[in-house]
């Protein structure tokens, strides 16, 4: 698993760089600007099925930053801090420095090397940054719960957008092995796409989108009594975007999703309940715009289908065995959910109100969770300079 995700990481930085060559400039431009993303959030989580502990927490999280720009914006250096806290407890729940330098080689690629940058709602930037702010992967692969502990990632991303394709691949390195440490290292490895056939439809959009995540547990430390475990999960299938006339500044009104989630424990020694599975998770999404745009209504419906199913990174909601009960599992499961959201947008600030709802056929209990949250982002610029 090592040696393959090196190779793969090589492949991807040789091709990252050999998308433009590299041009002598004598003209260019620096920049130093502030930045500053915060929020504060309420979540309520009532879970009475066995998959997922239930929660109550009210939090806030903040990550001012310098960035400083050169060479017409094609590299950025950013650094700074960022801070979570939850009401309850002692000091700081989270605090971690911020370190990364962004390279960009053309208009439709973006590669990244330190902490990967995290997308607010607040945020209106280019459309790659909206692919990567969580890394287009659906529930099951990953939790979007993280976004309110703005769990941090460090490692290295590639994002691409073009008129027929966009990508995002990342390393997210979550624990590093000291030498002669009994321990053990642990890391995540993704990539998603998707492929678009009629990107100059107003109204009409077909795509496959595609993701592929995997999570490894291990080192060459033979003094410890456990395994090395690596999981793998990926999701294929058909997305129908409908837009109004203007598709370009508005989101589409109706999307209709078909993906086919699976799962493969890849380890020699498997500690999961399941070595593999899958599930089918076919969903409605329907989004209103109005107030000139600063308001968004959206609600989303969906069934999942699911067999012997698990992810190490996703919603714990769709496994089919439980991480807190390990002789709990149930191999099928047939579970209707229901997500609405309100959105109201300013310049800088953004408000939000969620509510999810998951109903367990089988089990015939329903679990539920609803949230407040807002949201500030803004960017000052400290030293615009030019040199000739």
């Amino acid at each position: 698993m090592k040696r393959t995700s090196t190779i793969l990481i090589y492949l991807m930085l040789v091709a990252s760089m050999q998308a433009q060559s590299p041009v002598a400039k004598d003209n260019y431009d620096e920049r130093l600007s502030l930045n500053l993303d915060a929020a504060t959030f309420v979540r309520d989580a009532e879970f009475f099925m066995p998959f997922a502990k239930g929660y109550t927490a009210a939090g806030f999280w903040c990550e001012p930053t310098l960035s400083y720009f050169l060479y017409n914006n094609e590299v950025q250096i950013r650094g700074g801090v960022r801070m979570v806290g939850v009401s309850g407890t002692e000091g700081l729940y989270q605090w971690r420095p911020i370190l990364s330098i962004t390279y960009n080689p053309n208009s439709w690629a973006e590669f990244t090397l330190g902490t990967l940058p995290s997308r607010s709602q607040a945020q209106t930037r280019s459309k790659q940054a909206l692919l990567s702010s969580r890394h287009n992967a659906g529930d099951p692969i990953y939790d979007p719960e993280r976004w309110f502990y703005r769990e941090q990632e460090d490692g290295m991303q590639i994002v691409t957008h073009t008129r027929y394709w966009e990508s995002d691949t990342w390393l997210n390195w979550e624990h590093f092995l000291e030498p002669w440490t009994a321990d053990q290292e642990r890391f995540t490895l993704g990539s998603s796409h998707r492929i678009k056939f009629s990107p100059n439809n107003n109204l009409f959009n077909v795509s496959i989108p595609m993701v592929f995540s995997g999570s490894h547990r291990g080192g060459q430390i033979t003094t410890l009594d456990t395994c090395i475990e690596t999981l793998f999960n990926e999701s294929i299938g058909l997305q129908f975007d409908f837009y109004p006339t203007n598709r370009i500044s508005t989101p589409p009104i109706a999307t209709v999703l078909l993906p086919c989630y699976f799962f493969q424990n890849n380890s020699h020694t498997v500690q999961t309940p399941y070595q593999q599975g899958w599930g089918f998770y076919p969903q409605v999404v329907l989004t209103k715009e109005y107030g000139n745009s600063r308001n968004t209504v959206s609600l989303n419906m969906g069934y999942w289908y699911g067999y012997q199913y698990y992810s190490a990174r996703g919603s714990a909601m769709f496994n089919s065995s439980s991480p807190f009960d390990p002789y709990y599992c149930d191999p099928y499961r047939n579970m209707v959910t229901a997500k609405v959201a309100f959105q109201h947008r300013m310049p800088k600030f953004s408000f939000m109100f969620d509510a999810e709802g998951y109903y367990d056929i089988m089990l015939a209990k329903f679990d539920f969770v609803v949230g407040l949250s807002m949201e500030f982002s803004n960017s000052w610029d400290l030293w615009p300079k030019a040199l000739r």
